[in-house]
């Protein structure tokens, strides 16, 4: 067995903590492979990185798969266990060129036109890729600083909760991942995608007995019967919003369309995002800010509503409504850039990080970093956090494709009214809107 080779980030804790920062709702594809280090594929690589108390490590565990094995892997049917890319070998490679040219962008390398071509480029440059995904060219601790110094609740969350930054993401990946996250926690989220990427990606490595795969291309998810096959593995509606979101924008160009998305502003890029199915101001939001590069864009739901209004005691013009209207959407998004400037997104980020319920230990108890607090902690409240209480172990067994996703009731009971009102007849629907109207109550 050989040795990893280790190599460094040059990223001190201050500037990145993984621990944080692949856990906190913007990916869902970073598992968690041994003491202080996490593991995901990144243009076609599995990559390993390592969090140490002065830096961040990072290792290639690819694998290189003989053709022949490929070929024959990836010719599986697609509803296979560990499903692949019909297309082959070839297709493949030109995925991995097309994932690392992705976050490359901006310097792109050479045109590849085979897989051949993409291990050579991808091993000179798998450092940079990393240090492009994490935007280590961004210097945190002073926009930390600043933030801190014009807002003392932000200034209380940083000192607990340092390093967090935004992942410049594939946006093919950012899309369909948070189309899943339409009324979901971030554990069911994760256990979701892994069932994607099994069903419909191409598999890159094992680390201890879990299966890492590459995220499905446009065209994998806009095949016909993808609906189908999603609402089995426990999507619910999310499957139909999948299926026909990726026939709109492989109708538009694929996954160029969706890069051609960074180089405009960002209110013309949101416009754009809306139409799709499956994507509303928040969810249109978080993909400008996470792989649009939109550094300002500000997703807001009921939480970060309810943060506003808690902690920065924001009076929104809609009234006492808790519907998330446009008009409160764009309140609150208008607030915090306001406050926080031109990397409004990021703080965003780590105020987001300090409402769940995974990270409640951290922000109600020391600073990572000895400094006057000029807020008092809150004392701890489950029912402000964002995550439910829902803790998963996530491996990838030959199971788990057929194994039910872990729900709380309301969640289930709303699914299940959804799906009666989509498919009865007209009495129908009207009982079971009235049913869901009695659940809000």
């Amino acid at each position: 067995m050989s040795v990893l080779r280790w190599r460094s980030l040059a990223a001190p804790p201050a500037e990145l903590r993984i621990d944080v920062t692949l856990a906190c709702g913007q990916s869902f594809r970073w598992k968690k492979t041994g003491d202080n280090e996490w593991s995901s594929v990144l243009g076609g690589r599995l990559i390993s990185l390592q969090q140490t108390a002065d830096d961040v490590l990072f290792a290639d565990r690819t694998v290189s798969e003989p053709a022949s094995a490929a070929a024959t892997s990836m010719s599986m049917d697609s509803h296979d266990n560990g499903a692949t890319d019909a297309a082959g070998a070839a297709a493949a490679g030109a995925s991995s060129a097309t994932k690392a040219s992705v976050l490359l962008q901006s310097s792109i390398a050479p045109t590849m036109t085979n897989s051949t071509d993409v291990k050579p480029m991808l091993d000179d440059t798998l450092g940079d890729m990393l240090r492009r995904y994490f935007w280590l060219d961004v210097k945190l601790e002073p926009l930390y600083a600043s933030w801190a110094a014009s807002d003392p609740r932000f200034k209380y969350i940083s000192q607990r909760l340092p390093g967090v930054r935004i992942l410049r993401q594939d946006p093919t990946e950012n899309l369909f991942s948070f189309i899943c996250s339409s009324n979901n926690n971030i554990s069911r989220i994760t256990l979701m995608i892994d069932r994607m990427c099994q069903q419909y990606g191409v598999k890159r490595g094992d680390i201890d007995g879990q299966s890492f795969f590459d995220f499905p291309e446009v065209s994998a998810l806009a095949q016909d019967g993808v609906e189908e096959r999603l609402r089995e593995l426990g999507f619910g509606y999310r499957a139909k919003f999948i299926e026909q979101a990726a026939k709109q924008v492989l109708k538009l160009g694929g996954s160029e369309w969706l890069l051609q998305q960074r180089a405009l502003p960002y209110v013309t890029a949101r416009t754009n995002l809306v139409q799709l199915q499956g994507v509303g101001p928040k969810v249109a939001d978080c993909i400008c800010l996470m792989s649009m590069d939109k550094h300002d864009a500000i997703p807001v739901d009921v939480h970060v509503r309810r943060l506003a209004e808690r902690d920065y005691k924001l009076k929104l013009a809609v009234g006492e409504s808790k519907t998330m209207t446009a008009a409160a959407h764009d309140q609150v998004g208008n607030f915090f850039r306001k406050l926080w400037g031109e990397y409004a997104g990021w703080a965003h980020s780590v105020m987001f990080s300090g409402e769940l319920k995974r990270f409640e230990d951290r922000v109600a108890g020391e600073p990572s970093a000895s400094a006057e607090t000029d807020t008092k902690p809150r004392k701890a409240n489950n029912s402000r956090k964002v995550e439910e209480g829902v803790t998963v172990k996530l491996e990838s067994k030959p199971d788990i494709l057929n194994a039910p996703l872990p729900r709380s009731k309301r969640a289930a009971d709303k699914e299940m009214a959804e799906s009666a009102s989509q498919s009865a007849p007209p009495p129908v629907r009207h009982a079971a809107k009235k049913a869901r109207m009695q659940m809000k109550k």
